[in-house]
């Protein structure tokens, strides 16, 4: 979400494809449990369903990075920095389905 001073705009982004990406990865990995380190079909296809998602992350955390620096620097504003060092340890205490949204979200690249 964008906030402008006056209003807030969601922006609409892949991570819930990369998400069910994850997912459907583990999912694979939990029902082939013996089988999918041994097949190589099923460990490509397991290998290729992260490396989608994280490309999908990894690209849309560049874009995404490079719309914020064109806008600042074409209304001469500065970027703040927030430490989010601590973020996903002190989250995945809470809740356990928001630690593993924020697992798949990269803001140390962004």
């Amino acid at each position: 979400m964008i906030y402008n001073g006056r209003s807030v705009r969601r922006i609409n982004t892949r991570f819930p494809e990369a998400l069910y990406l994850k997912h459907l990865a583990e999912d694979a990995q939990k029902h082939y449990s013996y089988t999918w380190k041994r097949n190589r079909k099923w460990l490509e296809t397991i290998r290729a369903l992260h490396r989608r998602s994280r490309n999908i992350v990894i690209d849309w955390c560049r874009k995404f990075a490079k719309c914020i620096v064109l806008k600042a620097m074409r209304t001469r504003n500065a970027i703040v920095l927030e430490d989010l060092e601590k973020l996903w340890f002190n989250i995945s205490r809470e809740s356990r389905m928001l630690a593993d949204k924020l697992s798949r979200f990269a803001y140390r690249g962004l």
